[in-house]
């Protein structure tokens, strides 16, 4: 599995999704690249984030750059 195809499916990992045959394969990618595992947290942090942007008894943390929250939420759009 390459890099990019480990992007491309990062959302139906995290939600539990994949197929029974692509899972182990996505493991092992991150098992063994250090750069997916580290935008494997990214993507995670950016989607609490944009869930909490979301929600509307929930305010935004004062540090996050307006640029940066509409980024999130543009994110959070494309893959939903």
């Amino acid at each position: 599995m390459t890099c990019r195809e480990l992007s491309a499916l990062l959302a139906d990992y995290l939600a539990g999704e994949l197929p029974s045959d692509v899972e182990p394969r996505c493991k092992a990618h991150l098992a063994r690249c250090e750069s997916c595992l580290a935008y494997l947290h990214g993507y995670r942090v950016a989607m609490r984030l944009a869930r909490q942007a979301h929600r509307r008894d929930a305010g935004r943390p004062d540090e996050l750059p307006e640029a940066l929250l509409q980024r999130i939420l543009e994110s959070a759009r494309a893959y939903a």
